[in-house]
């Protein structure tokens, strides 16, 4: 059984890096039925839907959990319950009602980094999460600050590029915006360079054609 859940495992892996996300969570949830304790099955999957939109965040968190419980030292697990956390806070909104269960979800958010922190997860790594999580929480200014560091990451530098001109685009701040799309496009990951491509078209719309800052 174990053989056979790996097999799928590898083949929702190739599928993904092929863009081909519904048959990766396809294979992933076969490798989960045939090793419900398949700690790599419940994070892919996870991740899998983490880079689909239109899935529900809320489904990923559960297989993230469940692969934590079994091995909590698994830090790429930890590190999509970051994003997993604050993609639901996102969802949730700022109504009232609302407020309780998203203060707990970026607690959860900052508990984790600061164990991420602790371990080997590279600098730019917990850069990039601790910006997310900093903009989740409203503090625009230091999200752009954190962020402005880890652009020189050879690794990370697209992402971070990518998350910076979105702020700046919320922000009206058109010249810097369009600038760091066009630097988040010649990302070699496809999924951040689809996004950048739509975000700087989405910017040039938005934007007037001579813009001021």
């Amino acid at each position: 059984m174990a053989e056979s859940s790996r097999a799928h495992n590898c083949m929702g892996i190739v599928r993904g890096v092929q863009g081909r996300v519904a048959e990766a969570a396809r294979y992933f949830r076969a490798a989960i039925a045939l090793e419900p304790q398949s700690i790599e099955g419940h994070n892919n999957l996870a991740a899998t839907i983490l880079r689909d939109p239109a899935q529900d965040p809320h489904v990923a968190c559960t297989h993230l959990n469940i692969a934590l419980a079994h091995d909590p030292t698994y830090e790429d697990a930890r590190e999509n319950r970051v994003v997993c956390a604050i993609e639901v806070a996102a969802r949730l909104g700022s109504r009232e009602q609302e407020a309780n269960p998203r203060a707990q979800l970026l607690r959860q958010a900052e508990a984790d980094l600061e164990r991420l922190e602790r371990t080997q997860t590279s600098t730019a790594t917990y850069g990039l999460r601790r910006a997310q999580l900093a903009q989740a929480r409203g503090q625009t200014e230091d999200a752009k600050e954190i962020l402005r560091r880890c652009l020189s990451d050879r690794t990370h530098g697209a992402r971070c590029a990518f998350e910076l001109a979105t702020i700046h685009l919320q922000t009206g701040e058109c010249a810097k915006s369009l600038s760091l799309f066009d630097r988040a496009v010649r990302s070699d990951d496809p999924d951040l360079k689809a996004a950048a491509l739509q975000s700087r078209e989405a910017a040039r719309q938005l934007c007037p054609v001579h813009p001021d800052r």
